[in-house]
């Protein structure tokens, strides 16, 4: 799926969703992306990381996320 797809497929609900069952969905799909982006040491993003660069957590895709959920 390309970016632009998984943007649309976001805010589409299908004709056998129901709004909680898509809820859920989206809930799960933010708890795997804050799943990997977790803290390592309590200093570095996990999933940002690279060898050359080492990415302080939070990291943007959490601050992100909590930007939203404010």
């Amino acid at each position: 799926m390309t970016h632009d797809e998984l943007l649309i497929h976001l805010m589409v609900l299908k004709p056998e969703e129901t709004i909680e069952t898509r809820a859920v969905k989206l809930n799960n799909a933010i708890r795997a992306v804050v799943e990997l982006h977790k803290p390592s040491g309590g200093w570095f993003c996990d999933a940002c990381a690279n060898p050359n660069d080492e990415v302080i957590y939070p990291c943007p895709t959490i601050r992100a996320i909590e930007k939203v959920l404010a």
